[in-house]
């Protein structure tokens, strides 16, 4: 099913359900459905409380006034505006009487022409400009009633929206925004405006748990919702920062006369237990060096995009985490491994929110062709259970259905959002 689908049926479902929970006329401010990524509601306070349960009943997560719908790997909002703050009452008792209902609606109506203009207008003068959807919107709105100008002109001032309208009118004239209206001082309040902190999300999991296609599908749905996603793919099989502080250490080694030793990879067999478990064994020291030059590499690497882009106020989604780093240290390093968990901990970035796939070895193995043994999956398995209480990591159960995994995921970081 294509996302256009998709978000034809949610709106759908969403739209039912508005329309079958409301007594008395609710209006659709911007896009109608199932355009649009989101609906807009406009409603007095009885029939908002008799929407709220409705939506709250049918399974919508909720966020103060703001509704989600979670669902076939995407998601769907509602903002429900309280009426009685929207407009002054005359003018909002107009609005609503020359409402138009929407085909196939009982409740559901959107404003008339002159009426959605003075709404559009509010919304430019709040972005500073016309963007190209809604000049398209503007288009159809003056298509339908060619003298919407005149009314809106008429009634903006008991809409108390004359400044708004001539901005509109300026920007549908494409005329650029005079320079007292880039300096009013609300314009210049939202520009200086620092933008909240993003939240970070790590999917943890062996190989085959879904960790990418849940970190796609998470970033998907808030997209829907209008929030800004980025999803890392962490490699953990080297990188930029590897590259600089393993440059020491193998300068050392080509001195000594070793310079063709590899370095070990992650697809090594692991070392046996008993070297391991020696800490003079001249192997188990060189691994143990390396293995913290690897530990903090990575970690350097995976605070990049995090700081960065949490300043910016995105959503992060890891794909791959500090868990995932501390169980592959373990896996291949052996020697010293709490070592390594504590420099996990204090040197890789922590996430809000972070989820363990878990599935068992014998599962991985069906969905994904790797260079992990049997013996080996089993045993990673078992250290990611181990140790995602540590990392504070939630536990999923990976076999369930990737729907349902898709949505419990994106309901939780949407609520952890500011």
């Amino acid at each position: 099913m294509s996302s256009s689908q998709v978000n034809s049926e949610l709106a759908g479902v969403v739209v039912a359900t508005v329309d079958a929970s409301a007594s008395g006329r609710v209006l659709v401010l911007g896009s109608l459905p199932p355009g649009g990524r989101d609906l807009d509601i406009l409603a007095r306070a009885p029939e908002r409380e008799r929407i709220e349960q409705a939506l709250e009943a049918a399974g919508l997560a909720r966020k103060g006034s703001d509704f989600a719908l979670f669902r076939s790997c995407s998601a769907y909002g509602v903002e429900l505006i309280a009426a009685e703050e929207f407009l002054p009452q005359p003018a909002l008792d107009e609005l609503f009487a020359q409402a138009l209902r929407l085909e196939g609606r009982t409740a559901l109506a959107r404003p008339a022409p002159a009426h959605a203009l003075l709404v559009m207008a509010r919304l430019v003068a709040d972005e500073g400009g016309l963007r190209a959807k809604r000049r398209a919107r503007l288009e159809r709105i003056l298509g339908e009633d060619p003298h919407a100008w005149k009314r809106a002109r008429e009634i903006a001032p008991s809409w108390r929206a004359e400044r708004a309208l001539r901005l509109l009118e300026g920007a549908a004239a494409q005329r650029p925004i005079p320079a007292s209206e880039r300096l009013h001082p609300r314009r210049l309040q939202r520009a200086l405006r620092s933008p909240h902190r993003g939240l970070l999300v790590a999917l943890s999991g062996i190989d085959g748990a879904g960790k990418s296609s849940q970190a796609r599908w998470l970033s998907d749905s808030l997209t829907a919702l209008g929030v800004d996603v980025e999803v890392v793919w962490n490699n953990l099989l080297g990188n930029r920062a590897l590259k600089i502080l393993s440059a020491p250490p193998r300068a050392l080694l080509r001195l000594g006369g070793r310079g063709g030793e590899r370095m070990a990879r992650w697809d090594d067999q692991p070392p046996r237990a008993d070297e391991g478990a020696r800490s003079d064994h001249p192997g188990s020291v060189l691994r143990t060096a390396w293995s913290m030059i690897v530990t903090v590499a990575n970690s350097l690497e995976q605070q990049i995009p995090a700081t960065r882009s949490l300043a910016r106020g995105r959503v992060v989604v890891f794909d791959r985490s500090p868990l995932d780093l501390a169980v592959r240290m373990e896996v291949l390093y052996r020697a010293h491994v709490e070592r390594q968990r504590r420099l996990v901990r204090w040197t890789a970035p922590r996430p809000d929110l972070a989820f363990l796939l878990d599935i068992p070895a014998d599962v991985s193995l069906t969905r994904k062709h790797d260079v992990w043994s049997p013996t080996q999956l089993v045993e990673q398995a078992s250290l990611y259970r181990q140790l995602a209480p540590q990392f504070g990591v939630r536990v999923i159960d990976g076999q369930r259905r990737p729907d349902d995994i898709a949505a419990e995921i994106a309901r939780e970081a949407w609520l952890a959002l500011s």
